[in-house]
């Protein structure tokens, strides 16, 4: 073993370009081709992680016009809410309504003293546990959402907030909006509502539509108000709706609900605005053609409609151009360490005939010739080192990502 050691060390020593660019040059290609699997695999897997994943759909309106579809992704809890009542395939059982709001201000006691920061706070119907799910860690989820004043706080929110004290039972206090029926229409305000945490649910990963901080009860009447003048408010966002489609039903099943007329009268939709048309083309008075609802998959909507999670957002160029990329890298590689090897056959064949005749038995010889490649072994090595690192660095990055955003 010795002797073969020695052997690599005098063929590194005799080929120190040859040698220093296989080494390197494969150890970068791989670097290089696991970067760019690690953000394919990031792509295609999102929402994956989600319960029921394959089988969830997010709701939205359309219009087709003169100029083109017009879609909405985001609609008031009142549309849903009348698609709930007048078809049965919709309801709560299958069907969950969100609202997020991505930087809410909520304080804390830390030490005694009062603390303040921005949290992302989303609220949710109860069923969104059975449809959608929270990996519960600690406490109860149910109970939590069946209370309006109680929350569901992420791990490292908690670990943020408290540090390693236990989180359950602890006070925060949540800017909430409240809307209100006043004599000229409806008024809006907000007020901190003091919640304890019920239960502390597993961060989810980031390539999901959901964003990791705190969850409670959703009630409407915080967000949305109609008065019985005709006066409408709508505060921190729009709802989005969320359906899980029955095993045995197929989207094509629901195509008549989807577009039927009465159910889309009832759903007053005021005509788009030319300018929010996507890839609008047309010419003269927009009008509109036909409206329905649609139903997307959530498995694949930040490269179908990338508008619902834009921070996440991605497109098909994007993930071909990664995966031609590292390939190409890759093959290119080893297309030089080929080179590299062929170039240094004829000295190799010559110094194993040295050996033969200086008496070197065959077996010795194949060993030797099995670790003279060892460039491949010791590349290998790096890349896996370079790989950790990498990793580490990402974790660290996200961590670090996510205390930027949290505090903002």
């Amino acid at each position: 073993m010795i002797a073969i050691f020695r052997n690599f060390l005098h063929v590194t020593k005799r080929f120190k370009t040859a040698s220093v660019l296989n080494i390197l040059g494969l150890s970068a290609a791989l670097v290089v081709f696991t970067i760019c699997a690690i953000q394919t695999y990031y792509n295609l897997t999102f929402n994956k992680s989600l319960k029921n994943a394959d089988k969830l759909y997010q709701l939205s309106i359309f219009q087709d016009t003169n100029y083109g579809r017009w879609s909405d992704f985001d609609m008031y809890y009142k549309y849903s809410e009348i698609i709930r009542i007048n078809q049965p395939q919709f309801n709560s059982t299958n069907m969950v309504r969100v609202l997020n709001s991505s930087a809410s201000r909520v304080k804390y006691k830390k030490d005694g003293e009062s603390v303040s920061t921005k949290i992302s706070i989303t609220n949710v119907e109860p069923q969104f546990l059975d449809i959608i799910g929270l990996d519960i860690l600690q406490g109860n989820g149910h109970s939590a959402l069946a209370d309006i004043n109680k929350v569901i706080i992420s791990e490292k929110t908690a670990k943020r907030l408290f540090g390693d004290k236990n989180p359950i039972g602890e006070l925060i206090s949540i800017s909430m909006p409240i809307t209100l029926e006043i004599e000229d229409g409806v008024s809006s305000s907000r007020e901190d509502i003091v919640m304890p945490i019920s239960a502390v649910y597993k961060d989810f990963p980031t390539n999901t539509s959901f964003d990791n901080g705190i969850f409670t009860r959703l009630v409407p009447d915080r967000f949305e108000r109609f008065s019985s003048s005709g006066g409408s408010i709508q505060m921190d966002g729009n709802f989005k709706t969320y359906y899980l489609l029955d095993n045995n039903l197929t989207i094509n099943d629901l195509d008549s609900i989807l577009s039927d007329k009465k159910l889309l009268d009832l759903i007053y939709l005021n005509a788009p605005r030319i300018e929010d048309i996507k890839d609008q083309a047309g010419e003269g008075k927009l009008e509109v053609l036909k409206k329905g609802l649609t139903l997307t998959p959530l498995h694949n909507i930040h490269i179908s409609n990338p508008e619902t999670v834009p921070q996440k957002a991605k497109s098909w160029s994007g993930i071909l151009a990664l995966i031609v990329i590292g390939i190409a890298t890759l093959s290119i590689a080893y297309i030089n360490f080929m080179n590299f090897i062929t170039a240094m056959a004829p000295i190799r064949i010559r110094s194993i005939n040295i050996q033969k005749i200086l008496g070197a038995r065959r077996i010795l010889l194949r060993t030797a010739i099995f670790f003279r490649n060892s460039a491949i072994y010791i590349h290998l090595i790096c890349h896996s080192f370079i790989c950790y690192l990498l990793y580490k660095y990402q974790q660290y990055y996200r961590a670090f990502h996510c205390q930027l955003v949290t505090k903002r």
